[in-house]
């Protein structure tokens, strides 16, 4: 079910039409990832959000549903940037700036000559 606050929410956050808002609200209570199919920081995260208001979370095509427990849309938010991302590592470290841990000596000396970097 959706409220005409979750269509324009939808619209506004996602560039969604209102026409197809509905149907994507319908596909994201469906086929939408719950809190628990996510790793300890989204999951934090996602229960940060649902706890304000006793909801349950669903992300789904980039947006995050704010679902109440009778299957109605209230709202949807846009995730910050590092929601989802995999982390990069070096064995069991962590890289924090992959761009600036890669290492100028490990590409080839004749890659460097051509120009291929």
């Amino acid at each position: 079910m959706v409220t005409r606050h979750s269509i324009e929410r939808v619209y506004q956050r996602t560039g969604c039409n209102r026409r197809a808002s509905a149907r994507v609200i319908e596909n994201a209570i469906e086929r939408g990832k719950g809190m628990y199919d996510f790793r300890e920081k989204e999951k934090k995260y996602l229960a940060q959000v649902a706890s304000k208001n006793g909801n349950e979370c669903m992300y789904y095509n980039g947006a995050i549903y704010i679902v109440t427990p009778e299957k109605v849309c209230v709202t949807v938010l846009i995730p910050p940037k590092w929601f989802g991302r995999k982390g990069i590592y070096s064995g069991k470290t962590r890289i924090r700036r992959p761009k600036k841990g890669v290492s100028y000596n490990l590409i080839k000396e004749e890659d460097r000559y051509y120009g291929f970097c």
